[in-house]
């Protein structure tokens, strides 16, 4: 009966999942550089709230994410190379380390935002698609890891805008099946060829925390490969 529904649903989405998720992948992949900053407010019960800054720097699949603030991590950064290559700078020690596969699922500054989560350049590379559908105004596809026990997500389920194909919702579920948090993004912004975010909502349905993103100036242009080396984040350069 679950296989009659999925070839239902795909009927009526006119893609497969495979096609969906490569046109997801094809949009996560920019066409232009571009920059934006970001300011997130951690909210926790009985924590109070506290916020941090993120300068982010995109070419292709590849990602730079600068701490601006607070002062305490202020330096700080994260380089993506794609293909599970990913690197921390640590302006305290002064040195650069690559980041382990298993430390990537590791979440950050009292966040639920793991390593990976903003740094993954395309879904194909990990992940299966197993179903696809529409429900509402987006179609969903449901992504399963290709390597068991290689990921700390048993599943992710995307919801995709269906006229851009950005990813407008992700639920994040445990090797259990088990939902743990989800992911809204919104307010996007057309520049050039390439979509940029607006507005990102993380919330952790397991204890309530939730963190809100905002993105506050961003720009498209052309950015140096050498921006992405860790020659870079040893210099602390930034364009």
């Amino acid at each position: 009966m679950n296989g009659l529904m999925t070839c239902l649903l795909v009927l009526a989405l006119n893609l497969s999942p495979e096609e969906l998720l490569k046109k997801v992948d094809d949009v996560i992949v920019p066409k232009d550089d571009y920059s934006f900053t970001m300011r997130f407010r951690v909210q926790e019960e009985g924590a109070g709230e506290r916020e941090f800054e993120i300068k982010v720097y995109v070419k292709g699949e590849k990602r730079l994410i600068r701490f601006t603030y607070p002062p305490q991590v202020k330096g700080m950064a994260i380089l993506s190379l794609g293909h599970d290559v990913m690197y921390v700078y640590m302006p305290g020690y002064k040195k650069v380390r690559r980041i382990a596969s298993h430390v990537r699922n590791q979440t950050f500054l009292g966040t639920d935002f793991t390593y990976e989560d903003i740094s993954i350049p395309t879904y194909g590379n990990d992940y299966n698609p197993i179903d696809a559908g529409e429900e509402g105004d987006f179609y969903f596809l449901t992504l399963k890891p290709k390597e068991e026990g290689k990921k700390d997500y048993g599943k992710l389920r995307l919801f995709v805008d269906k006229e851009t194909f950005v990813v407008r919702k992700i639920e994040y579920y445990d090797r259990n099946e088990k939902l743990i948090k989800v992911e809204t993004r919104g307010n996007f912004k057309r520049a050039k060829n390439s979509w940029i975010v607006g507005e990102v909502k993380m919330e952790n349905m397991i204890n309530g925390r939730v963190q809100m993103g905002k993105t506050s100036e961003s720009e498209v242009e052309p950015l140096p490969d050498d921006l992405f080396t860790t020659s870079a984040l040893l210099r602390g350069e930034s364009k």
